[in-house]
């Protein structure tokens, strides 16, 4: 994916570039039945990571890009990653971190974890 910023009192264009994976993954039937009435009806969700191209590209061996946000649709806090990582998580109200001890949440990291590698064959 190419993203184009502009800013309004300038005429430069910054590109950046993106490798995004997604995939859509089935919620458990066993997990349904013991999801919030919220969830409950929910018969699958998407997952995705993001790999900034840009950075890849234009690091010298002693850089290191920068960390980057997890994202419930909207950016939460940065939990350390290189490369964004993008679910339906269960937030609190706050939207500063991902609910811990949630059955939801617990699920969406294992499925994240099985996305990395098939994300990493697309370089």
């Amino acid at each position: 994916i190419e993203l184009q910023e502009r800013t309004t009192n300038s005429e430069k264009i910054i590109k950046n570039f993106w490798l995004v994976v997604k995939k859509v993954i089935q919620v458990p039937a066993d997990l349904k039945m013991k999801l919030s009435d919220v969830k409950c009806d929910v018969e699958s969700t998407t997952i995705a990571i993001a790999y900034p191209l840009n950075a890849i590209y234009e690091l010298s061996s002693h850089q290191i890009s920068s960390t980057q946000p997890l994202f419930a649709y909207l950016p939460l806090r940065s939990y350390g990653f290189r490369f964004i990582l993008q679910a339906d998580f269960e937030i609190p109200a706050t939207r500063q971190e991902v609910l811990r001890d949630n059955m939801w949440n617990e699920w969406l990291k294992i499925e994240m974890i099985q996305l990395l590698p098939l994300a990493y064959e697309q370089f």
